[in-house]
């Protein structure tokens, strides 16, 4: 277990491993709504998975940016002092897409740069059996679960359209997807064998 060891009335010394989160700043007042602290409301928050990561991993720096921004209108400032040199997960959470979509990004995209060209085959309500305006070519199975999986990452910020506002309009008008950059960043996470 860490220490703390204070060497002025301002300063501590953190040991190795210790991360340290309070609700303000020791000349503040903690900021109490409904009988209940703010910050404690918050904390309670990100630990039932507000603050998880896309994986679903709540980190202690997850959790102090997601208290640091819910209190941006507040006057209470919560500290956050750590000496670590990587973080561990607190606690896992279902994460917003599932690992092994997040995997697949390797097998769509084969550099983080790299564009998936779309064309309408990967639209799944492109097909003879829906009654609408279809193009050809119709939707194509393997393809269509391809975009089911691009229109998941999507919509948690690893993926964009190119040229165009949606990944509807993107296969529709043979258009192509890039990742983002966390995108980029997922992706060169999963190269490396890390998720």
């Amino acid at each position: 277990m860490g220490t703390i060891k204070t060497v002025g009335q301002d300063t501590a010394i953190i040991n190795e491993g210790v991360t340290i989160l309070t609700a303000s700043m020791a000349q503040e007042t903690s900021i109490e709504a409904n009988g209940h602290g703010i910050f404690t409301t918050l904390l309670l928050e990100a630990l039932s998975g507000c603050a998880a990561d896309i994986t679903g991993s709540i980190t202690p720096g997850g959790i102090y940016a997601y208290i640091d921004k819910a209190l941006g209108p507040w006057s209470q400032r919560p500290v956050f002092k750590t000496n670590t040199t990587r973080f561990v997960s607190l606690r896992n959470v279902e994460p917003q897409v599932d690992l092994s979509i997040i995997r697949n990004l390797v097998k769509y995209f084969k550099n983080e740069n790299d564009q998936l060209p779309l064309d309408p085959s990967f639209e799944p309500t492109n097909s003879p059996k829906i009654e609408h305006e279809i193009i050809t070519p119709y939707a194509v199975q393997n393809n269509t679960n391809i975009f089911f999986e691009l229109q998941k990452l999507e919509g948690v910020g690893m993926i964009t359209p190119v040229d165009e506002e949606h990944m509807y309009f993107a296969a529709m008008k043979s258009k192509a997807c890039k990742l983002t950059s966390i995108g980029k960043q997922y992706w060169r996470l999963v190269q490396k064998g890390l998720i």
